[in-house]
């Protein structure tokens, strides 16, 4: 796991290999700073459509 800063965002990249015709799952557990309103998880454009899972609590 790599973790560095984009444009001041805190960026998380994970090399995985990936057998030729296979799936991976990859999950990320994050502790974040408690902030009012809504949580951000924007998705990166691919090729193919990703099932994205986001389980946060809310946030007052």
């Amino acid at each position: 796991m790599f973790n560095s800063k984009e444009l001041g965002h805190p960026m998380f990249n994970a090399q995985v290999p990936i057998p030729q015709g296979e799936t991976v799952e990859i999950v990320y557990e994050l502790t974040e700073p408690i902030n009012s309103g809504a949580a951000r998880v924007p998705v990166q454009p691919l090729a193919d459509e990703p099932a994205i899972a986001i389980s946060v609590p809310v946030c007052g």
